[in-house]
């Protein structure tokens, strides 16, 4: 948190003295099937300084349904109800499916704003979802990013940064001098890119070259033997001719990547995340 929020915060709180302990936060997991041993965040809680607890859990499950299947989502729901008597308690748990992390402390901002935050950052799931028939805006690069690193991060709840970079973008030495490209996922011994082809053909064509001659440039740079170009085809509706020159734009780029690049065009979100994760040699539970 930057100090002009931290002051803001603090400004909005009024009763929080600079420096003081606002609370302490953990994060609600729980493990539906124990012989995988993944743990899927589905809420979060806080205690304050006087013992008020609270919690907030997830109350629409599609999102997991959609990855696991309805009878575990009923499971997780189940699960999530345990956890949120056990939370708001303070009771001990008795279940192993469950957890609670270890509480940190946090300070300068109100306890319910920050269970709130909390919550939005630390429980993808929680994301909403577009409801069917709804009218799908084009899909944004950063918000295909938001949609699969969710995934990624549901799917491999403790190694997601082991894909995700924290600075996607990465400083490369060549013969004209350093030079910086963007490489989103950075994968041990690998570059990758993500980009949405929900644009116009030109540029979605440079969108896509750029992208591959960055992970190129990053590559032979670091060494890197494992390359990887993942594209996400437009989902919504389209005329057939747009989707066909879009795809045209596509193999354009596509036949033009090295051997060594894995390239995986997928139009659902799911799809594209689980070629991420098995191009990473990451093994989801």
């Amino acid at each position: 948190m930057n100090a002009e929020l931290l002051a803001r915060a603090r400004v909005d709180a009024g009763v929080h003295q600079p420096g003081a302990e606002a609370g302490r936060a953990f994060v609600i997991q729980v493990e539906p099937d124990l012989a995988a041993r993944e743990r899927i965040n589905v809420g979060v809680g806080v205690i304050t300084p006087e013992g008020r607890r609270m919690a907030r859990l997830l109350s629409d499950y599609g999102r997991l349904e959609c990855l696991y299947g309805r009878e575990v989502a009923e499971l997780i729901e189940v699960l999530a109800d345990f956890a949120r008597a056990a939370a708001l308690s303070g009771d001990t748990l008795v279940s192993p499916s469950v957890q609670f992390s270890a509480l940190q402390p946090f300070f300068g901002i109100p306890p319910e704003q920050y269970l709130d935050q909390l919550f939005a950052r630390m429980v993808p799931a929680a994301a909403p979802r577009r409801e069917q028939g709804e009218t799908e805006e084009p899909r944004s690069t950063d918000a295909l990013w938001r949609e699969v690193g969710n995934v990624i991060k549901l799917r491999l709840p403790d190694r997601a940064e082991e894909i995700l970079a924290n600075t996607p973008w990465t400083s490369v030495e060549t013969a004209r001098g350093t030079f910086k490209v963007y490489v989103p996922l950075q994968p041990t011994g690998g570059a990758g890119a993500l980009e949405s082809a929900d644009f116009s053909v030109a540029v979605t064509q440079r969108k896509l070259m750029s992208a591959l001659l960055d992970v190129e440039a990053a590559a032979e740079a670091k060494r890197l033997d494992r390359l990887g170009l993942f594209i996400a085809r437009p989902r919504r509706a389209r005329k057939e001719s747009e989707l066909k020159a879009i795809d045209r734009a596509i193999d354009y780029v596509a036949c033009r990547a090295p051997r060594a690049c894995r390239v995986k065009v997928e139009a659902d979100t799911i799809l594209l995340a689980e070629h991420i994760i098995d191009w990473a040699a990451l093994q989801a539970a």
